[in-house]
């Protein structure tokens, strides 16, 4: 089974570029790849309406349930309680499989955090993904990530784009210092970064449990991203786990 562990469905724009994508679209794009399921964000979730954006995931997952996995988001831990209590009830109620925490920049090209994985607001969040064993996908730089894991070890934390990222300055070697030092951080390899040997490091370093791919679909391409496993110098096996095996099996791990 193929995996994209990073779909975002909704309305997006990045640098005056405006794109669409929807659930019909996104399983369109994924089934000529011979991609089987998704895992989704919201857009509308990660910039304007967390509780709208939530419920439009999961009329998704509804319509599609074998074919969609879903990300409760965070887009600020500053709601307090209210955050919490939707996070709790997405989970224990309504069967989401993920949560997503944006760390959101001080503007358009920023390499500043604005909001960071490291707020002390989030902890209340980062406790609860840890009791449940909830996998957290977090846009967030290689320090942030060794912050969080030396305070919540239990935390089953997925470093989005590993590292290839402006806030984090593209350091993906960081990213698998990081996951090497920290064996609750699992590397996702979303991104428009594609040095040659980036793959093949992490599989070396870390092994090929903790590493995954997505699409980052509407704003890059799945063939792109998939093409970095697929052409990467690493066994058949390997390639399997990291393109769906990997994600499953944290999915499956979710306390209920």
């Amino acid at each position: 089974m193929i995996i994209d562990a990073h779909v975002h469905i909704g309305h997006f724009v990045c640098s005056k570029i405006v794109m669409q994508n929807n659930i019909e679209s996104a399983l369109e794009r994924a089934a000529q790849l011979g991609v089987d399921r998704i895992f989704c964000t919201s857009c509308t979730a990660l910039y304007y309406d967390y509780e709208k954006g939530d419920d439009e995931i999961y009329q998704g997952m509804r319509k599609y349930p074998d074919q969609i996995f879903a990300y409760a988001t965070v887009p600020s831990p500053r709601h307090g309680a209210k955050q919490l209590d939707h996070i709790r009830r997405y989970f224990l109620e309504k069967g989401f499989h993920g949560l997503k925490i944006y760390s959101h920049t001080q503007g358009v090209g920023s390499y500043e955090s604005y909001i960071s994985i490291t707020d002390e607001y989030m902890h209340p969040i980062l406790e609860f993904a840890s009791e449940y064993r909830i996998p957290l996908l977090a846009h967030s730089t290689p320090a942030q990530c060794d912050d969080v894991c030396r305070r919540f070890p239990e935390a089953r934390l997925i470093m989005a784009h590993m590292g290839c990222t402006q806030i984090a300055h593209g350091q993906w070697h960081e990213a698998i210092a990081v996951a090497k030092r920290h064996p609750n951080v699992i590397l996702d390899t979303t991104s428009s970064g594609m040095d040659l040997g980036m793959v093949e490091a992490a599989v070396e370093a870390i092994g090929d449990e903790r590493i995954i791919w997505g699409s980052d679909v509407p704003l890059l391409q799945i063939g792109y991203n998939m093409a970095k496993i697929t052409s990467a110098e690493i066994p058949q096996t390997s390639k399997d786990k990291i393109l769906g095996k990997n994600i499953a099996r944290l999915v499956s791990e979710v306390k209920r």
